[in-house]
């Protein structure tokens, strides 16, 4: 945390604040993607595998898209189009409502 006043120009310091906070933030992201991506695939392997034991499908006719939302997009652009707007399509309905 830079002690200096901003006037004084104590770049060095400016230079470690930047370091500190933005690669702590970049790090932590690094730290944690590889999982993430491990989790989705795995995640996609086992519904394409629950879709072909149901359906009796072949693997060569399944495939799984996910699109990531933000959590506060989510009632916006997940729950309201998604849900709301096609209750008579869903075959499972959530247990909560917005």
């Amino acid at each position: 945390m830079p002690t200096a006043n901003l006037n004084e120009l104590h770049r060095d310091e400016w230079k470690m604040m930047l370091d500190i906070n933005i690669m702590g933030v970049l790090n932590g992201i690094a730290a944690v993607l590889p999982t993430m991506k491990q989790q989705k695939k795995e995640l996609a392997e086992r519904i394409a595998e629950d879709v072909m034991r149901v359906l009796g499908y072949q693997e060569e006719s399944v495939s799984v898209a996910m699109e990531e939302v933000a959590p506060e997009e989510w009632a916006e652009q997940v729950y309201r189009h998604d849900i709301l707007e096609n209750e008579e399509r869903l075959s499972k309905e959530p247990g909560y409502c917005m």
